[in-house]
């Protein structure tokens, strides 16, 4: 006979929530649907996972009490595409849900959505999930997330969104069918990209990794009625940056001095070239932290690694990242 349930069978749906941690009752197969490039394996966790200390005179055990405050986490992949149309406050890329869970703010002018850190003070966006996967259901509430932003070659690049969230209990379901709004647009290849490193513009580059770095922290509140578990408080964020390049002629680029001095330095990079399907990465302000060479073969290469600051400690313009 068949399995009673199988991997193949995957959805996830996820919805800004009207208010932290409250969940959604309506999310929809026709329009909430995010298209991932992996398969998401969710893990449960508790607060408090029931174990009691073990008891005088015994070597054994005692019976553990019910665990309380579950939350489940997952790493969510995201091919880094654009909409393939006008850009519109209801066309948007198709981790724009994510984006804005993960501490950033949409900003659309003229068909271009930029996202930005949140200022302080701002209320962040949180997401209700519905997780189909394993023939079971997991809804979820009180969402946030840190994220990504990788190409280790010349094939599509990845957003990868680490995602903490407050569950309910798994039930049994069918997935059903859903519709992805831009499943039919291709992702642009990280293939004659525009890199930018303090205005140079022709390094060959090998890979890069964007980090942004937010911390997520998990709320106990032993006053609640749901196991004990308020959510989550987003944190700091703390941005770098991670190039391998091929080395250059020191008279190019001069990464042991701009590490020596200290410079902060402009980087920058677009991949894609077609309106709608192209995203632009901008740090104003990086600061080389670490030149480890490396070799491809005879080629001599350098790690780059960055810490990706602010102009001043009142500005929130450390990173951008814009879709046009």
């Amino acid at each position: 006979m068949a399995s009673d349930k199988s991997i193949i069978g995957l959805a996830l749906l996820a919805k800004v929530e009207a208010a932290y941690n409250t969940g959604s009752t309506t999310l929809s197969t026709s329009t909430d649907g995010i298209q991932v490039a992996t398969l998401p394996e969710f893990d449960l966790a508790y607060a408090f996972d029931g174990s009691r200390p073990i008891p005088p005179g015994t070597a054994g055990n005692q019976k553990r009490s019910a665990p309380s405050g579950r939350t489940a986490s997952s790493k969510i992949s995201i091919e880094a595409k654009g909409s393939g149309a006008t850009y519109t406050s209801s066309s948007v890329p198709p981790m724009h849900l994510f984006l804005r869970a993960s501490g950033l703010t949409a900003a659309l002018s003229a068909s271009t959505w930029t996202y930005t850190p949140d200022v302080i003070g701002s209320v962040p966006a949180s997401l209700a999930l519905g997780v189909y996967r394993r023939g079971e259901l997991w809804n979820m509430s009180g969402g946030y997330s840190d994220f990504t932003l990788s190409a280790t070659n010349a094939g599509p690049t990845m957003f990868e969104f680490d995602v903490q969230a407050v569950a309910s209990a798994p039930s049994d379901a069918t997935c059903p069918v859903i519709s992805y709004p831009y499943a039919s647009v291709i992702p642009p290849k990280a293939e004659q990209i525009t890199f930018s490193l303090n205005g140079y513009t022709t390094l060959k580059v090998r890979s890069f990794k964007f980090t942004y770095g937010r911390k997520v922290t998990p709320r106990i509140d032993l006053n609640m009625s749901t196991l004990g578990h308020a959510g989550f408080a987003p944190d700091r964020h703390n941005p770098s940056f991670t190039v391998t390049v091929e080395a250059t002629q020191l008279t190019n680029i001069d990464p042991y001095n701009l590490q020596v001095l200290g410079t902060a330095v402009p980087v920058s990079l677009t991949v894609g070239s077609v309106a709608n399907n192209k995203y632009t990465l901008s740090m104003p302000n990086c600061q080389i932290t670490a030149v480890k060479g490396a070799e491809d073969g005879p080629v001599a290469t350098w790690e780059l690694t960055m810490d990706v600051v602010q102009s001043d400690p009142s500005t929130f313009d450390d990173v951008s990242l814009k879709f046009n």
